[in-house]
């Protein structure tokens, strides 16, 4: 895909050693990092958001840290013209995923533009991903529930869902959930 050849050489000629390590050391990821910040990625997104789920696929099986995080946010810029199709990715997505970054870029921004008109399907695709063995799953599982963190409707059924992991001893399954009860103290009131 020529797009993807494109995007490539930019990420190529827009790395930095010290990207790169900044990368390395706030995002322990097995993934190849290129080095490239977040400002060259949206420009990215805006200028081949015309290519659509062909360079979100493409960009996903490419497997970099970077191209994983650009395929969350080119799926989030072109969710509702497919909202099926585009929870299909997620959840094709979220086994493969192998890092914080990525995991809380597509279960956020990846979805943001169908979370209300895909309400129910998502909160029943988080509390799946909940009881997973993985532990990326089960933190997409949480990060998911921000999308009804604003809701008081939804306000205890989280707290409760949030008790499941009271023993959970995964680093980043506690900062989810940290993160998580944040944004629910903050929109009380």
């Amino acid at each position: 895909m020529k797009a993807l050849a494109d995007i490539q050489k930019v990420l190529k000629a827009e790395s930095s050693k010290e990207a790169k390590a900044f990368f390395k050391k706030a995002v322990p990821s097995p993934l190849h990092i290129y080095g490239v910040r977040a400002p060259i990625i949206n420009q990215l997104v805006k200028q081949y958001k015309k290519e659509g789920f062909p360079l979100v696929e493409a960009l996903w099986l490419a497997g970099s840290m970077e191209e994983k995080i650009m395929a969350g946010k080119l799926l989030g810029a072109i969710c509702k013209t497919d909202p099926e199709y585009t929870l299909q990715l997620l959840q094709i997505f979220t086994p493969q995923i192998e890092d914080w970054a990525v995991c809380d870029g597509l279960g956020v921004g990846g979805i943001r533009g169908i979370s209300k008109v895909k309400r129910q399907e998502i909160w029943d695709i988080a509390k799946k991903y909940q009881r997973s063995a993985h532990v990326w799953t089960r933190r997409m599982g949480i990060i998911l529930m921000l999308h009804y963190a604003k809701d008081p409707e939804y306000r205890q059924v989280i707290e409760r869902q949030l008790s499941l992991f009271d023993d959970d001893k995964e680093h980043y399954i506690k900062k989810a959930v940290t993160w998580l009860n944040r944004v629910l103290k903050s929109n009380r009131g």
